[in-house]
């Protein structure tokens, strides 16, 4: 017997790739989605051997995996509920078992299979494919020796195979051939003491496919495509002509699903290492001259003055720098023209950020990197004339800010650029007042470095590795680094903005000279005549400004005040301003804040700047303002000069804040997002505090609102309960949402059980007898798991896992209730011929008990 099955495995794995996939839909599949609800309603079986990333469970028991979350966007085309059927064994021996439940109809489908004639003979199959898997050549994920896609440097390479592998090594014979590499094979008896001798250093690399490849190995080359399907079972035609349209229909609607959840799941990112030699060649190259083009904060910017650049492709360029040891100097170009100038006339190596199709890769032959940076265009057009628009937009100038300054002077002219560009430059009030901006573009652009002429092959090598390498989160970091910052007016740029108001002051300039060269004959008298001319003159420019300037002179202690509209009650000047004034002078508590402020950057005698909330009308409403002062030293001691500004910042902080909070906060409910909240957490727990209570709500049946009433229902729904959540919860606790409908809070400090339970349970009833009401006959409602921190729970995962389990034993006892867990609360996955008397026993008696009495109408069924 045992003969025969190695028989069939070996016949059978020969053919079969087993293999899932899973990437979450971020935004629900429009074309086609009406119309893809196809056949009548039915339960389609699916074979499902357990295998990690590929058809698993989690905790919970739940279903996922590639093939399941592939199953849950096809079902968006079909009527088709799926039931996944498991077998005993081990992987090998459930597979042998699901294929011999396919050929006998007791499955309907088994996903990830090869396609052949021998297999076309026992199963039916669809027309297309729903995933690849490539060849890959894996080393040790530690090893920096062997670079990925860097084959001129692989020749000796030591590869572990097997006996099992011959179609593998056929393919990399193929693959060395084509890349122009030697290796030598070492065999061994099984695929996992191969992987052993890799990670022992007998080998240095071994075969492997992508998607079930060892954790501890990284891929350096990928090969031979290989496409897998779902088998349908012989005789389900009708099944098959279903699945036929609905992949269809899937493939227009959502063309990126596949590469989706293969970059989910089966690439990995955050490994870069490099080692000596690559180390060496990089300081062969000596200082590479990096360009830069101009007026495209917060991606690239250049001053020309300074040499000096900013941006995110800088910080991407730093972080290189650091890891590599690579040595650059920026290249300045104003424009397009400028850029195809200095890189034909070979004053520069590379290119920092190059936008995917840009005309300057094909003019100047730029050979590109894998992109690193991911952005959206935003169509800005100028104002339309009576004639009407103009002709197509234009496409990603060289210079966001010039086209933006262009398009402001001129008419029926449109042009996409990148927000994030677009987002910096219209923070200045008044800058473009003539532009429209249409953010509603799908489109992306994505950023790459460009290196020009006869390209360093290894470089751009270690450049592709480095791409592939960096995670989304340190791209967040460098764009929110180089976003906030410091919004700057230039002379000219106020100029444009107070045109009028500066033509008066300059004809009154004009007059006041001219007067006071008449009116003094004596010299004396016009050098007096032009000193008091400058003071008006600093006067009426710091009017124009909107600021109040100030002086302080340290010997006479005594404070000048121009353009005075928040100081001390209008003043001018105060004699002796080191000894506080009387309460006619600090006649608020905001004038009181800012004199003390004021006071102490005196005597601090240094540069500073300080931003104050005040109200000074006195109505509660507080607004932003910023002192700056800049300390000059005297001849003696007690000498010396101090100059400062008082200036209204509010809207500048305001936005700054709000891209903070875009930046933390969930966009549908305002609450807090998963990152975030478990920063908070995690740095309140790493701070040694031992005091506190993590909450996790869970809507039971929310799916039922969104397949019965659709999504925006289930939409507001969530919000109404963040609406509840925020309401329920002090101002100090942490409320935010960790997806789906699934939300959490973490209340630090000791929070009694009584008080707990009574918040609870107040919240619970409240949803139940105002929101839940029009959902109550798809029995909506919540559960909730409680989790004190205590015990062995040293940080947020142990917290989390708590919590989550206690939302479990809620669940278990019939869902709209909660459970508040404790280091003694068993974690048994079941109770059932457990003897043992625990708080989740007492918990689940209890709730069966109440709900047995509610049946018979005694009393409410409740926690």
């Amino acid at each position: 017997m045992s003969r025969r099955v190695s028989n069939q495995l070996k016949r059978v794995l020969a053919v079969v790739l087993l293999l899932a996939v899973v990437l979450p839909s971020l935004m629900q599949v429009q074309a086609h989605g009406a119309a893809a609800k196809l056949g009548e309603s039915r339960v389609v079986r699916v074979g499902f051997p357990i295998q990690p990333e590929l058809t698993d469970k989690d905790e919970q028991g739940n279903y996922i995996g590639y093939t399941v979350d592939y199953l849950n966007e096809l079902a968006k085309y079909t009527n088709w509920t799926f039931e996944y059927v498991e077998v005993e064994g081990d992987l090998n021996t459930q597979i042998l078992t699901l294929c011999d439940m396919l050929s006998n109809g007791e499955i309907d489908m088994l996903g990830a299979m090869n396609r052949s004639e021998q297999l076309e003979d026992m199963y039916l199959y669809p027309s297309y494919s729903y995933g690849t898997a490539y060849t890959v050549l894996a080393v040790d994920s530690t090893s920096v020796k062997y670079m990925e896609d860097d084959p001129s440097h692989w020749d000796g390479i030591r590869i572990a195979v097997c006996s099992r592998l011959e179609h593998r090594v056929k393919q990399l014979e193929q693959y060395a051939k084509i890349n122009g590499f030697s290796y030598t094979l070492v065999e061994y008896p099984s695929q996992q003491e191969m992987i052993q001798a890799v990670l022992d250093g007998e080998a240095d690399a071994t075969l492997q496919v992508d998607i079930s490849m060892e954790q501890n190995l990284r891929s350096i080359a990928r090969f031979s495509p290989n496409p897998y399907y779902f088998a349908v079972a012989p005789g389900e035609q009708r099944l098959l002509r279903e699945l036929n349209s609905a992949l269809d229909n899937l493939s227009k609607g959502y063309p990126y699903l596949q590469s989706e959840l293969y970059e989910k799941y089966f690439t990995k990112h955050g490994q870069f290492g490099i080692s000596q030699d690559m180390r060496e060649h990089i300081a062969s190259l000596g200082v590479q001259r990096v360009l830069f083009f101009q007026g495209n904060s917060p991606i690239q910017d250049g001053n020309l003055a300074t040499g000096q650049v900013y941006g995110v492709a800088k910080s991407y360029l730093d972080q290189f720098s650091e890891l590599t040891g690579f040595q650059y100097e920026p290249v300045i170009a104003q424009n397009y023209r400028h850029g195809v100038e200095l890189i034909e006339s070979g004053q520069v190596d590379l290119v920092a950020a190059v936008p995917a199709n840009a005309d300057l890769a094909v003019e100047c032959g730029l050979l590109m990197t894998q992109p690193y940076f991911e952005s959206r265009l935003v169509l800005v057009s100028a104002p339309s004339s009576e004639e009407g628009a103009g002709g197509e937009p234009n496409w990603m100038m060289a210079n966001t800010l010039a086209e933006m300054e262009r398009l402001n002077s001129t008419q029926d002219e449109s042009t996409y650029l990148d927000g994030f560009s677009v987002n910096f430059y219209t923070q200045k009030q008044g800058r473009f007042p003539n532009l429209e901006l249409d953010w509603t573009s799908a489109d992306s652009v994505r950023y790459s470095v460009g290196v020009p002429g006869q390209s360093d092959e290894r470089l751009v090598q270690i450049l592709n590795s480095y791409a592939n390498s960096i995670t989304e989160e340190a791209l967040q970091d460098m764009l929110y680094h180089n976003s906030a910052q410091v919004v700057h007016y230039t002379v000219w740029e106020y100029i444009q903005m107070h045109l009028w108001k500066i033509v008066a002051f300059a004809a009154v300039l004009f007059v006041a000279a001219a007067l006071c060269i008449i009116r003094n004959v004596h010299q004396k008298n016009r050098v007096l005549s032009k000193m008091n001319n400058f003071n008006e003159r600093f006067r009426r420019f710091s009017g124009l400004l909107n600021e109040c300037i100030f002086d302080y002179d340290y010997q006479k202690d005594y404070l000048q005040i121009e353009n005075n509209q928040y100081l001390f009650v209008g003043r001018h000047d105060i004699q002796n301003f080191t000894v506080r004034p009387d309460e006619t002078v600090l006649n608020t508590p905001a004038v009181r804040t800012l004199y003390q402020t004021v006071l102490e950057m005196i005597q601090a005698r240094k540069d500073g700047v300080v931003d104050l909330s005040l109200d000074f009308e006195g109505t509660g409403e507080y607004r932003w303002y910023r002192l700056v002062l800049r300390y000059m030293e005297g001849d003696g001691p007690d000498e010396g000069f101090a100059m400062g500004r008082f200036l209204d910042v509010h809207e500048e902080i305001e936005r700054s804040n709000e891209l903070k909070k875009q930046a933390s906060n969930d966009a549908l409910t305002g609450l807090l997002n998963r990152s975030t909240i478990q920063r908070q957490v995690s740095r309140y727990m790493e701070e040694g505090n031992r005091a506190g209570v993590m909450l996790l709500f869970d809507v039971d049946n929310f799916k039922r609102v969104n397949d019965t009433m659709g999504h925006p229902e289930g939409d507001a729904l969530l919000k109404q309960i963040a609406n509840c959540l925020d309401n329920t919860f002090r101002a100090t606790d942490m409320k935010g949402r960790m997806g789906g409908d699934e939300f959490i809070v973490f209340l630090p400090g000791n929070i009694p059980h009584d008080l707990l339970r009574s918040k609870l349970q107040t919240m619970i009833d409240y949803l139940n007898n105002l929101v839940f009401t029009p959902y109550k006959e798809l029995h909506v409602s919540l559960s909730i798991g409680a989790a004190y921190i205590q015990g062995e729970i040293e940080d947020f995962d142990g917290l989390y896992k708590h919590a989550d389990y206690a939302m479990y034993v809620a669940k278990l006892g019939g869902k709209n209730g909660f459970f508040i867990t404790d280091s003694n609360t068993c974690t048994n996955q079941s109770c059932k011929h457990c003897m043992k008397s625990c708080k989740r026993a007492q918990y689940l008696e209890s709730k069966k008990r109440s709900q047995e009495a509610a049946a018979r109408g005694e009393l409410p069924a409740r926690h």
